[in-house]
């Protein structure tokens, strides 16, 4: 059986509805499995947010620049800051960190607060045509939360895609973004910070 048989027998048996783009960097082939549909972007544009503040940063010393995270300012979604009970001033790079090694949502939102929605927006549909982002992590949980509950995701039998989302996106979409990441060039004096980040 070929690798890509052995894919869809694997997805087929768990589920009847999946969109899956994978690209071949050896072969430089492209290969898409189910059927094309727009999901909730949840924590992939966090590439985006990663992108965005290394463009818009010159020195290393940036990364040095202190944010005060307050408990009274945390975003829903989770994360290591979640379980703050006093304010701490944290750099930059400490919050790139959180946001990539542990996907913490707060982090995300101050970095973002930091350079703009638009901008972060502007990035991600450079690489995602497909895609959007239209609110923080924060706001995206809340939208998500007030939406679905156990029995609605139980009861529809296509619940992320039964309804319309603002910030979305696609596999094909995020298969470009991760590969738009991945040879991203950060100004120089920043691109050893910039791979630290990512990796």
């Amino acid at each position: 059986m070929e690798p890509l048989e052995k894919i869809s027998a694997v997805l087929d048996r768990h589920t009847d509805d999946y969109h899956v783009f994978l690209v071949n960097h050896t072969a430089s082939g492209t290969y898409e499995l189910g059927t094309s549909k727009r999901y909730p972007i949840c924590s992939c544009f966090k590439l985006a947010v990663l992108m965005a503040q290394f463009e818009s940063m010159r020195l290393p010393s940036e990364l040095n620049e202190t944010i005060e995270v307050s408990p009274l300012k945390l975003s829903p979604g989770g994360g290591v800051l979640s379980y703050l009970d006093s304010p701490v001033l944290m750099t930059i790079r400490q919050l790139l960190n959180l946001m990539m090694s542990f996907s913490d949502s707060t982090a995300t939102d101050l970095l973002i607060e930091r350079i703009g929605l638009e901008r972060v927006r502007s990035v991600l549909r450079s690489a995602c045509p497909d895609s959007d982002l239209t609110k923080s992590t924060g706001g995206i949980v809340s939208d998500f939360n007030s939406r679905f509950s156990i029995k609605t995701l139980k009861s529809s039998p296509d619940p992320l895609t039964s309804f319309t989302f603002s910030d979305y996106s696609n596999a094909k979409d995020l298969a470009n973004l991760a590969l738009v990441s991945h040879n991203f060039r950060s100004p120089t004096k920043l691109h050893h910070a910039y791979s630290v980040s990512l990796d």
